[in-house]
């Protein structure tokens, strides 16, 4: 695969985008990004000191969630220190309402969800798209499906075909990894594709930026969600550890704790 389209991670600052971008693109970046390092705390305060019907701690809840939707907007500062610096300000202003007694500490509350079954079924599900783009198999993954018969005439028939794929495998197996697996063969697949466009056009476009590319993400997605509710697919409970779930199961009466 190419290594404009072989993701590199999971996030890229300006500097590591600045070589796709134009001057201007470039600016409204920069100027992005200065408008909302400086929104952020103030729609913080606003949120804060608004005299709203709300309980104390949920005014301070929507005014973290004020000043979190502002910094990931503009990305004023990379998108998980913005995650990290909005848990922390959950805890610095104890937004959990825990008392000075209390036996549980408002960080064991906020962290505490992080430790949700679903949580590691999102890291073992990236591991192995991980590991197929790692290995090269995205790409043996996305010839075979060109080579499946009137999928290569077209386009449109590569993103059908997508689509059927993930709707067939997220029938058996959670949704997430569905997607998290179809999607290093997705990009293998605009990588096979893309480049020939870029060669078939002599331009320097950006073969990332394909509407066909972005059409292929949203049927990869689209398709696993279909899938997981065909006859098929059993009930799956994937936050079933949670303290959360634990206390609406509780709260439910017996022939209301179905799916």
């Amino acid at each position: 695969m190419t290594d404009g389209v072989r993701p590199g991670g999971t996030y890229k600052t300006l500097a590591e985008q600045r070589e796709v971008l134009t001057p201007a693109e470039e600016r409204f970046e920069r100027a992005r990004q200065t408008i909302g390092l400086i929104l952020g705390p103030i729609a913080f305060l606003i949120m804060y000191f608004l005299p709203l019907p709300l309980d104390q701690n949920q005014q301070t809840l929507a005014a973290i969630l004020s000043f979190t939707i502002v910094y990931w907007l503009s990305e004023a500062i990379p998108i998980p220190v913005t995650a990290v610096l909005a848990l922390a300000l959950c805890v610095l202003f104890n937004v959990p309402a825990v008392g000075p007694n209390a036996e549980d500490a408002p960080g064991d509350i906020v962290f505490g969800s992080f430790i949700d079954p679903v949580i590691f079924l999102f890291i073992g599900a990236f591991i192995i798209a991980q590991a197929m783009i790692t290995h090269g198999l995205d790409r043996r993954f996305a010839f075979l499906v060109l080579s499946i018969p009137g999928v290569a005439r077209s386009t449109y028939g590569v993103i059908i075909a997508f689509g059927a794929i993930a709707a067939s495998i997220s029938a058996f197996i959670s949704n997430t990894t569905t997607a998290a697996m179809l999607l290093p063969i997705g990009l293998g697949m605009m990588a096979a594709l893309g480049g020939m466009v870029k060669e078939q056009s002599d331009t320097d476009r950006d073969i990332s930026r394909l509407r066909f590319g972005t059409a292929l993400m949203l049927m990869i997605s689209y398709g696993a969600g279909v899938g997981g509710c065909s006859p098929p697919s059993a009930p799956r409970r994937t936050s079933s550890g949670s303290p959360l779930s634990r206390r609406r199961r509780t709260s439910q009466s017996p022939s209301s704790a179905g799916c």
